[in-house]
């Protein structure tokens, strides 16, 4: 291979890109890592400008950390909640005349019925408050906020 070329995986040539075949670089005067680690400008935390936008963000982040809240309130309330063998055994000694023994499939059978309607009602009031509810009013925020944070400034360019 000529040592004025170099080839590379897609099948270009490095004379073919117009790169240098003396510096063997395809970014010019950079030849280290380094180099281009000095190009790449600072990276920080975006700061807002306006007062909408420094509202905003504030409402986001409290409306943000109720709905992590509410989250984690109906996940241990739902877990807290959930029916238990024993509790499910209680309950239906209570409906049987004490005189029979119990059942053991009969209880699994109502212990499996109770599990699936707590969490179907957990599942659907979550669903009602989380999801239709805070999401939306989250998104509803954030489009405000920086919709018209960024149609305001194109107004004034």
């Amino acid at each position: 291979m000529p040592s004025d070329e170099i080839k590379h995986d897609a099948g270009i040539t490095s004379s073919e890109k117009g790169v240098d075949p003396e510096s063997k670089t395809f970014f010019g005067e950079i030849d280290t890592i380094d180099d281009l680690v000095k190009e790449v400008p600072e990276v920080g935390i975006p700061k807002p400008q306006s007062f909408l936008e420094w509202s905003g963000v504030f409402q986001m982040a409290v409306l943000l950390g109720v709905i992590c809240l509410a989250v984690f309130a109906f996940i241990f309330i739902w877990w807290h909640t959930l029916p238990t063998l024993q509790s499910t055994a209680q309950l239906l000694s209570s409906t049987t005349p004490q005189a029979q023994p119990q059942d053991p499939e009969k209880i699994l059978q109502l212990w499996t019925k109770l599990q699936e309607a707590h969490t179907q009602t957990c599942t659907s009031v979550f669903q009602t408050v989380v999801l239709t509810g805070l999401i939306p009013l989250f998104t509803l925020l954030a489009g405000y906020v920086f919709g018209k944070s960024h149609a305001g400034g194109n107004q004034s360019k």
